[in-house]
């Protein structure tokens, strides 16, 4: 049996350069963290202050006697008192995010939201050692499901 975890509690601002998403209709272009409006305003990335807990527990069994490891576990991301410092709404020193602009546009909350998520996991691993290893393999597939029944807005489906 092996058992990972990785469990956070973050207080912390961060710099992020934007989700590289393009938003059409002519107004506002969102492409690897730049904001462009149609006026000459270019933002290169956005300061975030936030709160961030994680909680991502998982166990796996070996299958006999076979290198081959079947897992299941828990994710779960939440992410709160999210603070735009770099957004400004203040009609005629208006200064829109790649944040703020693509939740507003799909719906989602600028201030807060969360993932909730089972994890499958197949791992082959022949290494003879995990930490420092000489000689020996290691591959691994899994599945990581955000269903609606776990609290989540819309279901989403992770591989890797």
């Amino acid at each position: 049996m092996f058992i990972s975890g990785d469990w956070r509690y973050l207080i912390f601002s961060q710099p992020t350069y934007g989700l590289g998403n393009f938003l059409e209709g002519g107004i506002l272009i969102i492409n690897s963290g730049w904001l462009v409006l149609k006026r000459p305003w270019i933002l290169y990335h956005s300061l975030w202050n936030l709160t961030c807990k994680n909680f991502n527990q998982s166990v796996s069994f070996e299958i006999r006697d076979s290198y081959i490891f079947f897992g299941v576990g828990y994710n779960f991301d939440s992410f709160t008192k999210i603070k735009d410092e770099k957004l400004r709404l203040t009609p005629g020193d208006t200064l829109l995010t790649s944040h703020y602009v693509y939740n507003s546009y799909y719906g989602f909350n600028t201030g807060k939201y969360f993932s909730s998520a089972l994890n499958l996991s197949l791992v082959y691993d022949t290494r003879d050692n995990m930490i420092n290893p000489y000689k020996g393999m290691f591959a691994t597939i899994s599945w990581r499901g955000g269903l609606k029944i776990l609290g989540n807005k819309s279901a989403t489906n992770f591989t890797s």
